[in-house]
């Protein structure tokens, strides 16, 4: 049997950045990822930058960022456009998880990849995890949508959204993000294009409320000439606690998304600070992972995350609306600061 002080469950950008900031302040810690390489969750490889979520301060690296981007272009139904001005990035998310990777084993942290985790129990005053076998003090569900550490803690998943994205091909410079709306890409969702260094990242979400989501696969395949077209599941739901007696869920098994856009890297990596920040506070100290020591971790990063709450409303009413009618976009497309203003968080 392995004894450990932490386990991190997932190495996704959340789990990953955790690890890193635990090995800056030398905390033990061995983070256990289930595949072999990274970036294993459809993602738009998108990054805004937000003044309350420091990109570069937590990165550390220009390593995978491909293309700077200086705004974003809105494609409504019936004709209407519209667009904004704002900084961000796409990035290469194979390379950059890769890159927070290298930045925590350089600083002594320990990833083991092809490592799934498959049941945990409370022992000895800690918590097993097998197969492996380690019995660490606190464990940092940082394992995805369907995380088994979430259930591990009693927590319920609320609704799902799907995305499919992939690869088309790039001919021209270009620095603008594309968002269309409308029941022919996807019922009550959005497609999208952003632009890398020589390709465009394409796909299509749904966040249908009335069962299964909807997209159109043969249109990104037919229509824009997407290779390399995966799936995935999407959190949309509001999670009720994300700290207990000896562990914690970041990212996407928290969920810490934003309810408008589905993106979450920004996100993930902030919370995964503050987590970093007060488990090192706890071990520092010699206290407990307990659920009294641990409530600091979430009042911190609900104080920054503070419009979530809005974000689930206004993201869940236009979504339900314009997947009944595409008339409601002629409405939404006039109030587009709830797409632009909360996307950039």
């Amino acid at each position: 049997m392995e004894r450990r002080e932490i386990v991190i469950v997932g190495g996704g950008v959340a789990g990953l950045t955790l690890a890193k900031f635990l090995a800056k302040r030398g905390v033990d810690f061995v983070l256990l990822e289930e595949h072999n390489r990274f970036f294993m969750k459809v993602c738009g490889e998108g990054v805004s930058m937000d003044r309350r979520l420091p990109f570069h301060d937590l990165y550390e690296s220009k390593v995978g960022l491909e293309n700077r981007i200086v705004g974003s272009v809105l494609h409504f139904p019936y004709g209407q456009m519209v667009s904004y001005r704002g900084l961000s990035y796409t990035i290469d998310k194979e390379a950059f998880e890769a890159e927070l990777a290298r930045q925590a084993e350089s600083l002594g942290g320990e990833i083991r990849m092809e490592e799934r985790v498959e049941r945990l129990e409370r022992r000895d005053g800690g918590i097993m995890i097998y197969p492996q076998e380690i019995l660490c003090r606190c464990v940092a569900g940082c394992d995805g949508v369907f995380s088994i550490v979430r259930r591990f803690f009693k927590q319920p998943r609320g609704r799902l959204a799907f995305a499919l994205s992939g690869e088309a091909e790039k001919d021209e410079e270009d620095h603008l993000n594309r968002f269309y709306f409308g029941k022919r890409y996807a019922l009550g969702g959005y497609a999208w294009r952003f632009p890398k260094e020589e390709t465009y990242n394409v796909g299509l979400g749904s966040f249908y409320p009335g069962g299964e989501p909807r997209v159109d696969l043969e249109l990104l395949r037919d229509e824009w000439g997407a290779e390399r077209v995966r799936g995935a599941w999407i959190p949309t739901y509001l999670p009720s606690k994300t700290f207990f007696d000896g562990g914690v869920l970041l990212g996407d098994a928290a969920p810490q998304i934003n309810y408008v856009t589905g993106g979450g890297v920004n996100k993930a990596m902030a919370c995964a600070k503050i987590a970093s920040d007060v488990l090192s506070e706890i071990h520092d100290s010699g206290r407990k992972y307990s659920e009294r020591n641990l409530r600091a971790y979430e009042e911190r990063w609900r104080r920054i995350l503070w419009r979530r709450p809005l974000e689930y409303c206004a993201g869940a009413l236009a979504y339900a609306a314009m997947a009944r009618s595409d008339a409601y976009s002629l409405l939404l497309s006039r109030l587009f600061l709830i797409f632009t203003r909360l996307a950039r968080a």
